[in-house]
């Protein structure tokens, strides 16, 4: 899941992914696959996390992703990292 939980205002300032998360992180769910560009886009959404679901339990990470893509883009996301980012470059593993 690309999940840019950070990022949480979407269309009309509305909160594009509090009903996904309700249902991801509702108690039975499998374990959930997460990825970002960033080291600090994954960890905002792993403080996310914790605050809203204090039952979910980090698997594996936050670390790099060995499965990243190994193709370049320009970042547009962060001023504050490195201009060049790849997709994917960070994963966790999240019991719901």
């Amino acid at each position: 899941m690309k999940s840019n939980f950070c990022r949480s205002i979407g269309y009309s300032n509305s909160d594009s992914w509090g009903p996904t998360l309700e249902k991801v992180f509702a108690e039975g769910q499998p374990p959930v696959l997460i990825t970002e560009y960033t080291s600090r886009e994954i960890s905002k959404d792993l403080d996310l996390i914790r605050s809203r679901f204090p039952k979910a339990q980090t698997k594996l990470g936050p670390k790099e992703n060995p499965f990243a893509s190994i193709k370049p883009s320009l970042n547009i996301i962060s001023d504050d990292e490195i201009p060049v980012i790849f997709r994917n470059f960070y994963s966790m593993v999240v019991l719901p």
